[in-house]
C-alpha cells in the first residue's frame, strides 16, 4: 500500500468510493441522509485548493483502496473562541474489500502529517454516532470526544 496525493486521473475511483459511503450513511440515518451521486466538480475543486487536500492509498496494482478528505479551517470570529488553525477531515472511506489492513490508520495518519507541516493546531472531524468501526479508528489514534450534537424529530 502507498499513500500520495490524489491526482485528476483518481477521480472516477473517489467517485465510486463516495457511493459507498453515502449508501452506508442513508442506511444508518436514512431520515436525514440520501444515497446521491457524488459530484466530481467538488472533489475537483478540492483537488485544486491550496487550503485542502486529498490523499489516497493505492494497492500494488495503484488501485484506489481508500481515501481522505481534509481542508484547512479557521475558528469562527467569536469573542469566546480561542483562535486556532485546524485541519478538518470531511470523509475517510476504505473499500470494504480491503478494510483491517492499516489503509485508514495511514490516511488519518498522512492528514496528521499535513496538518504538522501547515503549523495546524489540531484535526477536527464529525462522524455518524452509528458508525461504530470508524468511531472505534479515530479513537485508536486520539480523538476524543469535543462536542455533541444531539437532535429531536418533530
Amino acid at each position: 500500500m502507498k499513500i500520495e496525493h490524489a491526482t485528476f486521473d483518481k477521480l472516477d475511483e473517489i467517485t465510486a468510493l463516495y457511493r459507498h459511503l453515502f449508501q452506508m450513511m442513508a442506511n444508518l440515518q436514512p431520515d436525514y441522509w440520501q444515497a446521491v451521486e457524488p459530484q466530481r466538480e467538488f472533489l475537483a475543486h478540492m483537488l485544486n485548493k491550496e487550503s485542502s487536500a486529498i490523499f489516497v492509498a493505492l494497492n500494488e496494482q495503484k488501485k484506489v483502496t481508500g481515501f481522505i478528505l481534509c481542508q484547512e479551517q479557521e475558528t469562527p470570529p467569536y469573542p469566546c473562541y480561542i483562535p486556532h488553525r485546524f485541519a478538518y477531515i470531511l470523509d475517510l472511506v476504505v473499500d470494504e474489500n480491503t478494510r483491517g489492513q492499516g489503509i485508514g490508520s495511514a490516511l488519518i495518519d498522512s492528514v496528521i502529517k499535513w496538518a504538522k507541516q501547515r503549523k495546524l493546531d489540531y484535526v477536527d472531524l464529525n462522524v455518524l454516532a452509528e458508525n461504530n468501526q470508524a468511531v472505534k479508528l479515530y479513537t485508536k489514534h486520539g480523538f476524543v470526544k469535543n462536542s455533541l450534537i444531539l437532535r429531536k424529530k418533530i
